[in-house]
């Protein structure tokens, strides 16, 4: 057998590129948040119905003292009591607030004098606000929640079995950001490496990969825990496509939660397409993490996925 020398890894050429595990984590994410919206798990807030006032009133967040945030947004940032807001504008969907409505002493306010922090369910105006002014939105929120593990702190909390009443949504809202609060139910997304592979066919490198992806749910009820997971568990043969994050210029939420652009889930998979994946196995199991009035569930699908590695 010959030996010719190798100075390069193989099958990888780009070290900046998104590694798979990471891009494979933000489509399933963007695909589950998509599918449950189109499912109709989704709430509407708006500032006239007289059931929603509590939940339309937005909070103004007040900066920490003796920092660059207490100066520069003082009195423009303005948070809601549900984050997570949609920001699909999808036809098929009709019925939503979606851009949200905000209005000042039930003033509407003109869009371009603010901009929404979607994920944050946060308002941000260009100028202060008086302080005797009610700032108020119509709005839609996910009641579903999807988070990939490694960005969610508040999980962390409960893994290590320090999850309390405080650190939820209450009377110091002032003072806490989106990543520290919660809201349930919630889908956590962890995936493991490839645990096996197999050849694709002869003449070829190519290889089926197959990958787990643990869909752990947290939620207050055991209806909620169950129906969750019911919607996960029926997902044998499933198919879906990935899209390419390295060849897109612009998600459509930037950085700061922002609307960038108006392109759904379908169409960045149809302009940047990247590979298909197939559900091909279904487990299903309990977590008892000895939280009071959590429940918890974990299901876990085996994904397989054609790497086509080419001689």
């Amino acid at each position: 057998m010959s030996c010719d020398p190798q100075y390069n890894l193989q099958f990888s050429d780009d070290f900046n590129k998104v590694d798979y595990i990471t891009e494979f984590e933000r489509n399933l994410k963007v695909f589950l948040d998509y599918s449950l919206f189109k499912m109709g798990a989704y709430e509407n807030i708006n500032a006239d119905d007289d059931k929603c006032v509590d939940l339309a009133t937005l909070t103004r967040y007040v900066p920490p003292t003796g920092t660059s945030l207490s100066i520069t947004y003082k009195n423009k940032i303005f948070v809601g009591k549900r984050q997570d807001w949609v920001w699909e504008n999808d036809p098929e969907v009709s019925g939503t607030n979606v851009p949200p409505s905000v209005y000042i002493n039930d003033s509407l306010e003109d869009s371009g004098n603010y901009e929404v922090d979607y994920p944050g369910g946060r308002v941000i105006f260009d100028s202060t606000v008086a302080t005797s002014a009610a700032v108020t939105a119509d709005y839609t929120f996910r009641i579903v929640q999807t988070h990939i593990v490694n960005q969610a702190n508040w999980w962390k909390t409960i893994e290590r079995d320090v999850y309390s009443e405080g650190y939820e949504f209450d009377t110091t809202i002032e003072r806490i950001l989106a990543e520290h609060r919660v809201q349930l139910p919630s889908i956590i997304i962890h995936t493991y490496p490839s645990i096996r592979s197999e050849p694709y066919c002869l003449g070829t490198k190519a290889r089926w990969f197959y990958n787990d992806v643990d869909f752990i749910i947290c939620a207050r009820t055991s209806q909620m825990k169950n129906k969750l997971v019911s919607i996960l568990s029926l997902q044998h043969n499933l198919f879906i496509t990935l899209f390419n994050s390295d060849d897109i210029s612009q998600f459509p939420i930037n950085c700061s939660g922002a609307l960038a652009s108006s392109d759904n889930y379908p169409d960045l998979v149809d302009t940047y397409p990247w590979k298909c994946v197939e559900v091909s196995d279904v487990g299903v199991g309990n977590i008892d993490f000895g939280c009071r009035d959590l429940y918890f569930a974990k299901v876990r699908l085996t994904f397989k996925i054609f790497h086509p590695i080419k001689l």
